[in-house]
């Protein structure tokens, strides 16, 4: 009755031990402390990135309801910017801000979202796995590989939202288990769902599930040809449509079309990937040695595999070798016969392409670098960051690795392989788990720069803060004390930045204190380096209060 169960309910029952691992993994690396809504210092303490999301969401929560309903209107007035500009996933931040009115001041969701991206990585990947094979070991431990993978440990609590790598995992799903020709509808429902999902989570997912549907399409045509079945355009072009239209669809409610704000981030090709990104562990391993990068925005192509998975990796090379020489084969057959492990292959290739496109770089020495006109720079400035594409081909090589382990290898052989390459992986990675359990088992708190001036009573009638030049030295701390306190202020740093806008407003503000101008609400900072006579003379004649602290000048009347 038991093993009938449990036959009958695989899927389900791989799906809940993934699931269980994932939590346990999270609560083994961060705790239960950041679980605790409550609880921000953390968020307030470590990095820009992290404070960006949090303080991001904090002023959202506080912005008046609009259309588009993602707006901000208090952190760069009096310009609105969108929630998706600072990655405090928009799906989590629209639905904790109607429950704004009972929430405590200090709300966070971001201990809820990691405990959820870690279990998630754990289902759907012992779920994807399951659909190559029925060895339920290789299910659950198979999917330690992609719970504690470098990238989403990496990401987790740096760039928040892009720790929800079971997105990819998903879209993988969806491909190797859904027939695009049995519904059309259904399908365009399932990808259509799929891009109203990456948009409520990060915009980038948008281009790496795109690519996955992609391939899904091209595998469609390739079974229809193989069945001499009727290729439909309709099955093959509504799905495609529908994700791109959902997507842009809810991208535009959220406001990422509002406003200064642009799509594109320019600088196309500073975060590409380097051609180590697999074997390649930065800072982050113990047992192999670092390779330096020729740029220092190539981290955004991490994707190292490990010790252990690159050994399996290496032993799968030399079968497929052995393989072609004893039966006289060669690739192009193998490809014919075995066209989706091929359109595996041809997906990881694609994918690393475009991630290292268009520096080929070899740790620090430049191979190959493709001069790309001006105005494609632009356009493809809307994916500038497409070093993170490398995550598609380093998750289908793990797929490749731990399907290969369990096809080939029978009885007590495959548990060995797979349990030595998780210890080896976990051996290599353990100064980075180490680092976060360290950081997340202290408790934190934070202390503003400006609670010094509350006794000078600087604040009494105030509720904006203007800087006057553009830099993130206090910014991030001034946004969430004016969060506490009610105040705007007139600079932040965002995904998609607005520094032209936000630089010719402060030459504006500047024309206006100079001609004598002066806000009775407003607080006005400047750095020593910014501070002209004219600007200090104007301050004084109009009966500004001098404040200093640190390399910074503070004038209110």
């Amino acid at each position: 009755m038991r093993n009938s169960f449990l036959k009958k309910n695989e899927y389900l029952t791989v799906g809940l031990i993934g699931c269980l691992l994932g939590i346990l993994c999270f609560v083994l690396i961060y705790g239960v402390k950041i679980l605790n809504f409550t609880y921000d210092g953390w968020l307030l303490s470590d990095g820009m990135d992290l404070k960006q999301h949090y303080v991001g969401w904090c002023h959202y929560r506080n912005s008046d309801w609009s259309f588009p309903i993602g707006l901000i209107d208090s952190l760069s007035v009096p310009f609105n910017m969108s929630v998706v500009y600072t990655d405090s996933i928009p799906l989590f931040a629209v639905f904790f801000k109607v429950f704004r009115g009972i929430l405590p001041t200090h709300f966070q969701y971001f201990g809820l979202f990691g405990i959820l991206c870690f279990a998630l990585q754990g289902a759907l990947s012992a779920i994807l796995i399951r659909l190559f094979t029925n060895k339920i070991t290789v299910c659950i431990v198979g999917s330690l590989f992609f719970i504690l993978s470098f990238p989403m440990l990496q990401r987790m609590y740096y760039h928040t939202a892009l720790a929800a790598q079971w997105i990819i995992i998903l879209a993988l799903i969806i491909w190797f288990s859904h027939d695009l020709n049995k519904s059309v509808i259904r399908s365009s429902v399932i990808w259509g769902l799929m891009g109203l999902l990456c948009i409520s989570i990060h915009s980038y997912y948008v281009f790496m599930t795109g690519i996955i549907l992609l391939l899904s399409v091209i595998d469609n045509i390739i079974v229809c040809k193989k069945n001499s079945q009727k290729i439909s355009i309709i099955n093959n072009l509504m799905p495609v449509l529908s994700f791109i239209l959902i997507a842009f669809t809810n991208l535009f409610i959220l406001g990422g079309f509002y406003g200064e704000s642009s799509v594109s981030g320019g600088g196309f090709g500073m975060f590409n990937a380097n051609l180590t990104a697999f074997i390649n562990p930065l800072d982050h391993g113990k047992l192999l040695p670092e390779i330096h990068l020729s740029n220092g925005f190539q981290y955004e192509g991490f994707a190292y595999l490990g010790a252990g998975l690159l050994f399996v990796v290496l032993v799968m090379l030399i079968c497929f070798v052995l393989y072609i020489v004893k039966n006289k084969t060669n690739v192009i057959d193998l490809m014919k016969v075995h066209h989706r492990k091929s359109l595996v292959f041809v997906g990881i290739i694609f994918a690393f392409l475009i991630a290292v496109f268009p520096n080929f770089d070899f740790g620090e020495q430049e191979l190959l670098h493709i001069p790309l006109p001006k105005i494609l720079i632009n356009i493809l400035g809307v994916c500038r960051t497409n070093g993170r594409f490398v995550w598609i081909a380093m998750y289908l090589i793990i797929l490749s690795v731990v399907v290969f382990i369990a096809n080939n290898y029978e009885k007590n052989a495959f548990k060995i392989i797979l349990l030595f390459a998780i210890v080896l992986n976990l051996i290599d990675m353990s100064p980075m788990i180490k680092k976060r359990q360290l950081f997340f088992s202290d408790i934190h708190t934070h202390n503003s720069v400006w609670t010094q001036f509350e006794k000078m009573r600087l604040f009494d009638g105030k509720d904006k803060f203007v800087f006057l030049y553009n830099d993130g030295d206090i910014m991030m701390d001034t946004a969430f004390y004016g969060y506490l306190h009610d105040m705007n202020q007139n600079i932040f740093y965002y995904a998609r930045p607005i520094d032209e806008a936000e630089n010719t407003n402060i030459e504006n503000i500047k024309s206006e204190i100079i001609s004598g101008k002066l806000e009775d609400s407003a607080i006005y900072i400047l750095r020593d380096e910014d501070i002209t006579a004219e600007l200090e003379e104007a301050f004084k004649d109009n009966g500004a209060i001098e404040y200093y602290f640190d390399n910074h000048k503070v004038y209110a009347k």
